[in-house]
């Protein structure tokens, strides 16, 4: 005879823990019916993170047929990826300055592993350009990784803050030289100054 959820377990209890014993004991449809539906959301999830992260390439590929529709020379000025700054650079940051940093290690190295996934999505060359890449981020992320042993200030928070749109940019730059578009790169660090109030 099967029993129901609620005499095999309180309803309140975590699901992952009814199916343990579920498993081992009772095998009631209600259990493996939500165990199914619990699959799909997970694979739901999984398939919107995919869809992100082509959604973000796509954007360097729309970036590209909108500055080549003429024969204008153009300026293009790129920030960073959705979300880079506004959040993980910006939490980065905040764990640094909270003295947090265990929190800020494991956030870079989830930003970078994003970065490197991302990668994948924007260059099909898996040679020279893909290496290249992966160097860009390999600077960036060394980098990142350096100012845990940095005490914080608001020079380290803005260099911080800055990663984001110079991966951007590199990044960037590397699509249209696999797309064969003829562009220059100039890093805005090695020419843009500000004064001393700032």
């Amino acid at each position: 005879m099967s029993r129901s959820l609620s005499q095999i377990l309180p309803i309140d209890r975590p699901l992952h823990c009814i199916f343990a014993v579920q498993k081992n004991k009772y095998e009631s449809d209600e259990i493996r019916q939500r165990t199914s539906v619990m699959q799909k959301k997970k694979k739901k999830k999984k398939k919107k993170k995919k869809k992100k992260k082509k959604k973000k390439a796509a954007a360097h590929a729309g970036v590209a047929k909108l500055v080549t529709a003429d024969e204008e020379p153009k300026i293009v000025v790129l920030s960073a990826l959705s979300g880079t700054t506004r959040f993980a650079l910006v939490e980065i940051s905040e764990s640094m300055a909270r003295g947090d940093r265990n929190a800020a290690k494991q956030q870079i190295e989830a930003l970078e592993a994003h970065y490197k996934q991302f990668i994948t999505e924007l260059l099909t060359d898996p040679g020279q350009r893909l290496r290249k890449a992966k160097a860009v981020i390999t600077e960036h992320f060394e980098f990142l990784t350096i100012i845990l042993r940095i005490s914080f200030s608001e020079a380290l928070n803005k260099d911080i803050l800055a990663q984001g749109e110079l991966l951007s940019t590199k990044l960037f730059s590397l699509y249209l030289e696999e797309a064969h578009i003829d562009h220059v790169l100039i890093p805005a660090l090695e020419f843009m100054t500000i004064d001393g109030n700032d």
